[in-house]
């Protein structure tokens, strides 16, 4: 199952998650086959969790329980089947009201069967990893597995350990650390070689690129390495300290079998900057930072060589920039080029001011400055739009649209400024209703139209709801070159202009700074403002966080349509989001991007509760006295991957990904069968 989980297409076909909740369903079977022999035969198999407290598996039990009858319960009692042929609820009249219901029983039918799966791969793993494998089952190990007085004996004849792991937990580790690395590999070559069909095999039915080896989405290749690579740090640093406490670093170092580790670290650390997803590489940088303490921790009072797993964080990093520096930067800086403006419903009149370097020339066709459009998803089929773009030889236009969308009115004008490549220009529109003035360095620009005006219909409004900057036709030349673009909503007067824009030619620093504070001071203040070329939580916030600020809004709306205790019903977001669209072309409308608001939406706040709570309880004995011996750092590694992921789960669809959420349900199992109260070096 770790294996298959994400070469089946990263989880995306639903296929590939029958099969692995068949995987899931054999290990139910082998539970219930292997409680019923140990009762018939009243047979106790040695554990290394003898003295585990017993409450610990009661609350899990009880709580994976009762979030399994809710999504059973939902199912059985749905009060309605989403039809996505005509886009509508076909309603059941029998449904109990008072008890968890779905509003598409089919979805929440499917998630029941997918949550009872991964419930079996859950409680498989615990039972399996806290039995002694057949070479600890000797009397030394009987031994210590009852009265968990130490770690696991060294193989080498070093007596027991604080850095050995027990046999079948190593197992698991080094196949997660190598398929992890596999995954990694395979995705920088796709990144590399760009193939329009998902490893190079599938085609998807929304996206011709974008893909990260067998993840269909970028985002989930990040998330997943996220989550592995920093248990694979820990299990090599348990490799490490081990070989140090034999007294031959590094020789045991150079010949032992983890020596295959580090290449698979790196390999997955460098992961997720090569996607370019920029949660991924904020995520992965946020996770090494917290890798360091943990590091520095376990290596501190071993002297200054043995420091050297530190140098692991910064290889990291500069590798995976090294591969995919520049295109990771042009995501950061450079892909949020729509944003809302804040004028809802438009405007009569309007100031554009956009800040440019002169490009060098480029031959034929126009290059789009920056316009506005009602849509943030498509500029041409809006209509109401605005345009500033350059066509070539210190010619500038401004292009309007009509309400129908029939008709463009184009007016020119022409400027020396314009022709003078690495210049810095303002470029400041100015619209009065039906009257544009132009100005060029406060200069005004004489504009004429090659058809005229006459027959043209001027909007009531102009769609100024969404500010594109550089896009469309050109906007490699361009976009680099743009320092600010702002918005007013009122027309400047002619005496405004001069004493707003700059008169010379490239300018410092800070008269370029001290321009852009007069634009600020004005009164009142500009609608919008924003300078692209900069990395700000702003400018992502301004461009709707790459579209997600749409869903985060439909989804608090739809909240209001459905029971806040119950919900709308586990699994159901993807049929219901259809639904409130009315539009069958929304072919990816499946996710809320926001995990936490999902659950909200699909659980309610009642069943949220439940998962936090069974969350938190598989989490919370790993600090706790009894179980599953493990290195405290390596312990501390899992816990870091798994809040990377939560963290990132808060504006992407994390656990939504089958295996990221497999892998992330398995580390809980680890974390629910293990101490870190032991075993410290």
């Amino acid at each position: 199952m770790v294996v298959f989980s994400p070469w089946a297409l990263g989880g995306w076909p639903t296929w590939s998650v029958w099969t692995m909740n068949a995987a899931g369903y054999a290990l139910w079977l082998l539970l219930i086959a292997k409680a019923g022999v140990r009762w018939f035969w009243g047979y106790t198999p040695p554990r290394w969790s003898g003295r585990r407290p017993a409450w610990a598996g009661r609350v899990l039990a009880v709580l994976t329980a009762s979030l399994l009858l809710w999504s059973l319960v939902s199912a059985v009692n749905a009060r309605a089947v989403v039809d996505l042929a005509v886009l509508r609820l076909v309603e059941r009249p029998d449904y109990i009201p008072w008890l968890p219901h779905s509003f598409d029983g089919d979805a929440t039918w499917f998630h029941f069967w997918t949550c009872l799966a991964l419930a079996g791969a859950f409680w498989g793993a615990r039972d399996w990893l806290t039995l002694l494998a057949m070479k600890e089952r000797g009397p030394r190990g009987l031994e210590r597995a009852v009265i968990m007085d130490g770690g696991p004996e060294d193989s080498a004849g070093f007596g027991p350990s604080p850095h050995v792991l027990p046999q079948r937990l190593e197992r698991l580790l080094w196949t997660c650390c190598l398929n992890g690395a596999a995954v990694a590999l395979v995705g920088m070559m796709s990144v590399l070689d760009q193939p329009a069909r998902v490893l190079w095999l599938a085609d998807h039915p929304t996206r011709q690129g974008g893909f990260f080896g067998p993840f269909w989405y970028r985002n989930n290749g990040a998330q997943y390495l996220n989550l592995l690579w920093p248990v694979c740090l820990g299990f090599w640093h348990a490799h490490y300290l081990r070989a140090a406490d034999s007294g031959r670093l590094l020789h045991r170092l150079t010949t032992s079998p983890a020596s295959v580790l580090l290449p698979c670290l790196a390999l997955m650390m460098a992961g997720p900057f090569v996607t370019t997803s920029r949660g991924g590489s904020l995520i992965a940088g946020a996770v090494m930072l917290a890798c360091l303490p943990v590091l520095i921790g376990s290596t501190w009072n071993r002297g200054r060589r043995l420091l050297a797993p530190l140098l692991l964080v910064p290889a990291g990093i500069a590798l995976g920039l090294m591969v995919a520096g520049e295109p990771l930067a042009n995501r950061l800086f450079r892909e949020f080029r729509v944003f809302a403006t804040g004028a809802t419903a438009g405007l009569s009149e309007f100031t554009l001011r956009c800040a440019f370097v002169v490009p060098e020339p480029w031959g034929r066709g126009p290059v789009n400055v920056a316009g506005f459009s009602q849509s943030s998803q498509s500029f041409g089929d809006s209509p109401n739009t605005v345009l500033v773009r350059l066509l070539g030889e210190g010619v500038v236009s401004v292009r309007f649209a009509e309400p129908a969308r029939e008709r463009y009115l184009e007016l020119r004008g022409t400027n020396r400024a314009l022709a003078q490549p690495g210049r810095r220009v303002e470029v400041v529109l100015a619209q009065r209703h039906t009257n544009s003035t132009l100005y060029v360095d406060g200069t005004p620009l004489s504009l004429a139209s090659r058809l005229g005006k006459a027959g043209f219909t001027w909007p009531s409004r102009f769609a100024t709801q969404h500010l594109w900057v550089a896009r469309g036709e050109g906007n490699p030349i361009i976009w680099k070159r743009i320092e600010a673009v702002t918005v007013l909503h009122r027309p400047l007067r002619a005496e405004e202009v001069p004493a707003l824009s700059a008169t010379e030619a490239a300018g410092s620093a800070g008269r370029q700074l001290a321009f852009q504070d007069a634009w600020e001071q004005l009164d009142p203040k500009p609608l919008f403002s924003v300078r692209p070329n900069r990395v700000s939580p702003f400018l992502w916030a301004a461009a709707g966080f790459g579209g997600r600020t749409r869903y985060y809004e439909d989804t608090r709306r739809m909240l209001a349509q459905y029971p806040a205790v119950w919900g709308a019903g586990p699994g159901t977001f993807a049929s219901l989001y259809k639904v409130y669209l009315g539009d069958p072309r929304a072919t990816d409308a499946w996710f809320v991007h926001d995990d936490y608001l999902e659950a909200r939406f699909t659980y309610g706040w009642l069943g949220s509760a439940l998962i936090h709570l069974l969350l938190a309880a598989s989490l919370i004995p790993a600090f706790c006295r009894g179980g599953l011996i493990v290195p405290w750092y390596l312990g501390a590694f899992l816990l870091i991957g798994l809040c990377g992921c939560l963290l990132h789960a808060k504006f992407d669809f994390v656990f939504q990904t089958h295996p990221i959420l497999f892998l992330a349900v398995l580390f809980c199992g680890v974390l629910s069968i293990s101490t870190l109260r032991r075993g410290q070096p």
